[in-house]
């Protein structure tokens, strides 16, 4: 390898001379000094060294025992590199030390800069003085020898610089120049062009033909990959310069032939820039759409796949028939998120790396991803169906024999495991093989001594979860042709001044199929959540109350207060208020005769979000309900940060009120609290007039349940004449005995 550098340095010299007007003056260019600076960056000193005797021996043929000429050139060979590469890697960790990682472009302009600034100057200064002292050259005055060398030097490392280091860098075995003959055929086609032009005394247009490299070079870099394109350009470079010299030849004065020869290497020096800046930038934007496209199917703390990256995995083990079964293994660390809020940042990555760790080094994981924060998900391959519970149980035992120090506490995890064995077959898909995982994870986390379940893909999965795709497409249909029953529930004072004028009542919904029939919440509750139908679905039951009060004012008249469920999804919105107001407010319904019941039991997606959701909504005028309170794990947490102005009690603690003392404490603290804070109380499911008076003895404000009265349409509530007829009104078919679930 080092031979073959001394002996290109060689070839690079001569083919300098070659490009030049006449022997006594400079080439257009100089190889050597890019060859020397990409061998220096590539292999270091040795590849230096390497040129620079290639450098010397040219010097000995070409101008003889010459000290000035030979030490000179051997000093200008080395030194010139060697500045601009260290001026280059200063700029580069200058780079990084601001937490730049260096781009394609950053590391091609950092190359322009050092070369120009250090490595040329210095070259170019050395190699005058030598030039100067040597008899054997009559070139000019000091400066324009010093200006033509700096001129041949920096467009010598442009050209050959970056094209040596990539081919140096190749993996051995793949070190071949690389040319686009097209482009290259094009380029050699203008070169006999201009030769046969100046060969018939017309050097003027021989010249012109050099400006056509402009296009040339901006079109390879578009059509060619980096290594082709470098070498493409210094092949193209040549022939045009080659033109460029003929055209020039015994023509004019020597201070004439001096300004063709800066123009000619001037043109090719800013086409050659044009053309590599481009190249670093495609580059560039080919590693930024990869990082992209990486960070999109990547974990960014774990570097495994992500939900995203899961899907594909799995589609790709299912895409191949013949392959055989396989198991996949959930993991979902119920206490990994309070575990890693009590450690800094450094030892949760190490928590985390554990965990990692644990499950990569189980026999037969063969990938493994992390879908959610407190989840992982393993691909085993495996024998046989009966040794995946075998694997599960010894991932279980491995999880729960981690310790966590934090501070003075130690933790153990809460792992529960879901595992279900597949077998390819038909009909099969990622989704489906996630959802089935993840219900065999809930079953998990539901089983206490041994949080461990095994399933099996089967046919019966696959009619279950046709059966489910189906009912969720109806629903969805349903909701996007805002088919939607209101239903309505009222909420009546339990004392005298906590009476309200009008009606105070909840908002029910059911959805009506295609051919007519209700779908009631326990039907289409699973479909909303499993689809992510959630926001549709509060925006069109915001919608269909806004527009059956609109129709209706003297609904309008008879209503204190209107309450809409809201689901946690929709909180997580920053869009929904906006939402909100253009639905009620700005159609003219007062924002105060409507109120939000969000469901404490369920999980807020956003918090902080949450908490400006609700904000706004109060800015706006509509009130704010806590459904379900008492049920959730941070209960009163909730009742801290969320601005609320209602407190509707769960009616598990209502239902056995009469009998068990300890719902009864319950109560009372809910309603103590609420007090404190200066909300109002709803008591859920009061059934009968028995336990209206119980709640009503405990301090609650409200009630609602049968007692009060069955969930029935809503104009039958508001006392208007019921109205029948399809999906657009709020009658339809009649669901007046029925009992109703609460939507949200």
């Amino acid at each position: 390898m080092l031979l073959g550098i001394a002996l290109a340095t060689v070839a690079g010299a001569w083919l300098s001379r070659a490009i030049a007007f006449s022997a006594n003056e400079f080439s257009l260019l100089w190889p050597p000094a890019g060859i020397a600076y990409g061998a220096l960056l590539a292999i270091g000193p040795r590849g230096l060294a390497a040129a620079a005797m290639g450098v010397l021996a040219w010097a000995l043929f070409a101008y003889g025992p010459d000290p000035a000429i030979l030490g000179c050139a051997l000093a200008a060979s080395v030194a010139g590199p060697l500045a601009a590469v260290a001026v280059q890697r200063r700029l580069l960790d200058a780079s990084r030390s601001r937490g730049n990682e260096p781009t394609e472009l950053r590391r091609l302009l950092s190359l322009y800069a050092a070369s120009q600034a250090a490595g040329a100057p210095v070259a170019a200064l050395i190699g005058t003085f030598g030039l100067r002292l040597s008899p054997s050259y009559d070139g000019g005055s000091m400066l324009s020898i010093f200006v033509g060398y700096w001129l041949v030097e920096s467009l010598g490392v442009l050209l050959f610089a970056p094209a040596v280091q990539a081919l140096l860098d190749a993996p051995r075995g793949q070190r071949a120049l690389h040319l686009d003959m097209p482009i290259v055929g094009l380029a050699a086609a203008l070169a006999l062009l201009g030769v046969g032009l100046a060969s018939i005394g017309e050097p003027g247009y021989a010249r012109g033909l050099t400006h056509l490299f402009l296009p040339l070079a901006a079109f390879c870099a578009i059509r060619c990959a980096k290594p082709t394109a470098y070498w493409t350009l210094v092949a193209c470079a040549a022939l045009l310069l080659t033109t460029h010299a003929l055209g020039g030849s015994g023509t004019g004065l020597p201070g004439e032939r001096q300004v063709d020869l800066f123009s000619g290497a001037l043109l090719v020096f800013s086409a050659t820039a044009l053309a590599q800046v481009l190249q670093a930038v495609s580059a560039d934007r080919r590693t930024a759409l990869a990082a992209l496209a990486r960070a999109a199917h990547e974990d960014p703390a774990t570097g495994l796949a992500n939900l995203r990256g899961l899907d594909e995995l799995l589609q790709n083990r299912l895409a191949h028939r013949r392959q055989a079964g396989f198991g996949l293994v959930g993991v979902r660390l119920r206490n990994l998120d309070a575990a890693v809020d009590l450690l800094d940042e450094s030892d949760a990555g190490r928590v985390i790396a554990t965990l990692q760790r644990a499950l990569a080094q189980t026999p037969g994981v063969e990938a493994l991803a992390r879908p959610e924060p407190d989840r992982f998900v393993a691909i085993w391959r495996g024998g046989e169906p009966d040794d995946l519970e075998a694997v599960a149980a010894g991932m279980l035992r491995q999880l729960e024999a981690i310790r966590i120090a934090a501070g003075s506490v130690t933790l153990q995890l809460a792992p529960a495991l879901g595992a279900v064995w597949v077998s390819p077959r038909p009909g099969l898909n990622a989704e489906l093989l996630r959802l089935t995982l993840r219900e065999a994870e809930l079953d998990a986390a539901l089983r206490v001594e041994r949080p461990l379940r095994v399933g099996i893909v089967d046919d019966g999965l696959l009619a279950r979860h046709r059966a489910r795709l189906s009912a969720t497409e109806r629903v969805r249909e349903a909701i996007l042709a805002r088919r939607l029953l209101l239903l309505a529930q009222p909420i009546a004072p339990n004392r005298p001044e906590c009476a309200l004028r009008g009606h105070d009542l909840e908002v029910l919904v059911r959805l009506i199929d295609s051919d007519g029939a209700l779908i009631a919440p326990a039907d289409f509750l699973p479909a909303v959540a499993a689809a992510g139908l959630a926001i549709d679905l509060d925006r069109a039951v915001v919608a269909r109350v806004s527009d059956w009060y609109a129709d209706h004012p003297q609904a309008l008249a008879r209503t204190a207060k209107c309450a809409i469920n809201l689901s946690a999804t929709s909180l997580a919105d920053p869009g929904f208020p906006e939402y909100a107001k253009a639905a009620l407010p700005d159609r003219g319904l007062p924002a105060d005769r409507f109120a939000f019941e969000i469901t404490e039991s369920s999980e807020l997606l956003n918090p902080a979000q949450a908490a400006e959701s609700l904000t706004q909504l109060r800015a706006l005028g509509f009130r704010v309900a806590l459904d379900d309170f008492g049920t959730g794990l941070s209960t009163f947490d909730y009742l801290k940060k969320l601005p609320v102005d209602y407190v509707k009690i769960d009616g598990s603690f209502v239902r056995d009120l009469e009998a068990d003392p300890v719902d009864a404490e319950i109560v009372t603290s809910i309603v103590r609290v609420a007090r404190r804070r200066g909300l109002r109380t709803v008591a859920e499911y009061v059934s009968s007039e028995a336990l209206r008076q119980r709640v009503t003895e405990l301090g609650v404000d409200h009630s609602q349940g049968y007692a009060i009265g069955r969930p029935i349409p809503i104009a039958e509530v508001l006392g208007l004449t019921t109205e029948t007829g399809g999906p657009g009104g709020s009658g339809g078919p009649d669901d007046s005995g029925r009992p109703g679930g609460q939507l949200g």
